[in-house]
């Protein structure tokens, strides 16, 4: 997609995913309670960085970054998300997100 973002979210007890824009949605079940819905993402399991989150937005995934595939939908409470970061280069996780999920497939 011309527009796609990619996002890293992190959520809960220390989780950490990454995801693109058209892979999340967000609704309100019938308690009222809103959720994000996530298609295909990838956990990010290892950071491998020195500067955080933010390095990994900035630089992509690195040599000691580690993702573990997400190929069901997972849902996530919107109350429990702790932080959202936008990707500079989605072509980047793009290519890593992908290659996480042939690993399974």
């Amino acid at each position: 997609m011309k527009n796609e973002m990619a996002r890293i979210y992190s959520y809960g007890r220390g989780c950490v995913i990454v995801a693109l824009d058209s892979d999340v949605t967000r609704d309100v079940d019938a308690a009222g309670i809103a959720w994000y819905r996530v298609a295909k993402a990838a956990t990010i399991r290892q950071w491998g960085t020195s500067n955080g989150l933010s390095e990994l937005c900035v630089r992509g995934p690195l040599s000691a970054t580690q993702l573990d595939p997400i190929a069901t939908e997972t849902a996530i409470p919107v109350m429990a998300l702790h932080d959202c970061r936008t990707c500079r280069d989605p072509q980047v996780w793009i290519r890593a997100i992908n290659e996480a999920l042939l690993r399974i497939a």
